[in-house]
This record gives structure tokens, sequence and C-alpha cells, in this order.
């Protein structure tokens, strides 16, 4: 034998003729691996462990190589959850060696940031400052640090009314109309007009309707005011104009007085 099989390359073995010394070779096939199965470990919390693989038991090649399975816990978590004034906690046990950890979840607000709105006539406003969305408390700044009490900013209640403008005037059948605007708000508001130019529903002629105009309409309709028909009490009382001062009329006074207009 002049040269070995091994596991991956063939051998070869030498004739020589022992008469006239002529050589004469021949190959030895090649032995191939000798597979051995390598076991695989399974991981613990603390060690690594190893998927199966095999190398041949001649040669010593790997020929599946093993891979590494990390260590690590099997964590079962139960959080408590944080408010805007207690912490909260993520708890941890492994399921398998029982090893278990605890981590603190701080409290805190879920604070935004509100601009400050101005108030109008007809509509409140709101000053600048900050809002937990969880607790509803306010702040004098973002990190929730001093708190702060109602920033809302009252309506000013006065609003910017123009000249009044006719829409139509009044006739001996039909009432006339006149309308103003808030030139802030855009408010408007409507008064009615008998013939004659009597302001409609402003019965104590105080130059507004009222709910105390209505009241006075509702008196005279039961019999407990006295006032003349055709007088300019009673016809600023006669919302509709049908020539009687009734329950109807002081409905119709009380609508106007709370800017719901007429239905009439």
């Amino acid at each position: 034998m002049t040269k070995a099989a091994v596991c991956t390359a063939d051998g070869v073995k030498t004739f020589t003729c022992t008469v006239c010394g002529e050589e004469k070779t021949e190959a030895i096939p090649a032995l191939g691996h000798t597979v051995v199965t390598d076991e695989a470990v399974a991981p613990t919390c603390t060690e690594d462990g190893r998927s199966e693989g095999s190398h041949c038991s001649v040669c010593g090649e790997v020929i599946k190589a093993q891979e590494i399975l990390p260590a690590g816990h099997m964590f079962c978590a139960t959080i408590v959850q944080p408010t805007c004034t207690e912490d909260g906690a993520l708890s941890e046990t492994c399921l398998r060696c029982g090893y278990s950890r605890s981590t603190t979840i701080r409290a805190r607000h879920e604070i935004s940031h509100v601009e400050e709105q101005p108030a109008t006539c007809g509509e409140a406003g709101v000053r600048e400052h900050y809002e937990c969305s969880v607790c509803g408390k306010l702040f004098a700044d973002p990190e929730g640090k001093t708190e702060i009490k109602n920033q809302v900013i009252r309506a000013t209640g006065e609003h910017q009314f123009g000249d009044w403008e006719v829409v139509h005037e009044a006739s001996e059948t039909e009432m006339g109309q006149e309308t103003r605007a808030c030139s802030v708000c855009r408010k408007r508001e409507v008064r009615y007009i008998a013939p004659g130019g009597i302001l409609l529903g402003d019965v104590d002629f105080d130059g507004s309707v009222t709910s105390a105009d209505a009241r006075l309409a509702l008196r005279r309709a039961v019999g407990l005011e006295s006032f003349e028909n055709g007088s300019r009490t009673f016809i600023a009382a006669d919302m509709d104009l049908d020539g009687e001062v009734t329950a109807e009329d002081a409905r119709l006074i009380l609508r106007n007085a709370v800017g719901l207009g007429l239905d009439v």
C-alpha cells in the first residue's frame, strides 16, 4: 500500500513485478465519514444550550454544526398600572427556576398644553394652562408640579351691537321687523314693531322685551292686570295682532325675550 484511503480521499495500492520490476497501481476507495450524532442540550436559565448536530468519529469533521441556544428565564409578567399620583409595578417570575424581579413604573400625569382662548361677549374663554387627560387636574407648568384651579374666563356678556336695521315696515295688518348684529360674535337680535312704532312685547316700555313683559301680558290675559283695549300697552302686548291679549301673546313675548323669535 502506497497511500491509505481516508474518509474523503481515495488511497493507492502499488504492485511491483518481482521479475522485471514493472509497477502498477490500484485505487483504494475513500472510506466515507463515520457519522456520530451530537445530542441536543436544552438551555437553562443561566447556561446556554445546543441544538442537535453531528460529526465524523474518524476524522472529526463537523457534518452538521450545533447552534447555540441562548440561556434565559421564561418570565410570566404581572403589571400594576401607575396612576397620576401612585407608582405602579412590573413583576416578573420565571416559570422554570422561580427567580423573580420587580420594576417600578413611576407615577406621572398625561399632560397636554391648552392654548389661551380669549372670552367673547357670548362665549367663555380659557387661560393658557396644562391639563392631565387622566385625572383632569390643571397645572401651570408642563411637568405638572404646580396645580392650579379653574382657568375659565367668563364671557363678557356685553355685545357690540350695531344700529337696528329695518327688514320691513309695519302696516295696519302686519308687524314690522328690525334686526341688529354684534360685531364680535355675530349674534343677531330681532324686534317686532306694531303700527305707530310701538315695540311689540315691550309691555312695560323699558325699551327691551324681557320675561317681565311676558308676565304682564299673562296677568292681563287671566284678568289680574288691567289695561284698555287699543292703548299703547295693549298694542305692545298683542303680539299676534289679533285684537286680544291672551296666553298665546305671553308665550310669544317670552320666546322673543329668550331669543327664539316668533312662530306665529
